[in-house]
């Protein structure tokens, strides 16, 4: 009878810690969806913004939308922040400066295609460096 005590008081500890391990497993598992739909949305918002960008014309709303839509969601992003930060802050105020100043775009197949590639693939570096410049040089 009190081996039957001493096995029970045994199990007790291992079962709790059983339950808490699957509890912070669901966690986990439910975080990583959250970060999953994030990057998702994150990636679409660059590619929807060549939506928006036409040659000879002014930035479109849908442009500017996703460009800031992109630039909200960065912080929330699994993406290295060193890599996107660069180009998620300079695109939405360069296309609303574009708008404001009444300046159309140039190059619009370009930048579309660099945007497409970039949504694709975030943390592009080569591509970064190339939006980066396309903006800065607008």
């Amino acid at each position: 009878m009190k081996q039957n005590k001493y096995i029970l008081l045994a199990l007790v500890p291992l079962l709790i810690s059983v339950g808490v391990n699957i509890y912070q497993w669901e966690r986990l598992r439910i975080a990583d969806k959250k970060s999953e739909y994030i990057n998702r949305d994150f990636t679409a918002a660059i590619g929807r913004i060549g939506a928006g960008i036409e040659e000879g014309k002014l930035p479109g709303t849908i442009a500017l939308e996703y460009a800031f839509k992109m630039s909200a969601l960065l912080e929330y992003t699994t993406y290295d922040k060193r890599i996107t930060a660069q180009y998620a802050s300079i695109v939405p105020l360069k296309l609303r400066d574009m708008v404001l100043n009444g300046q159309p775009i140039k190059d619009a197949p370009y930048i579309k295609n660099l945007l497409h590639t970039l949504s694709n693939d975030p943390e592009n570096i080569k591509i970064n460096n190339e939006i980066i410049k396309f903006f800065l040089q607008e």
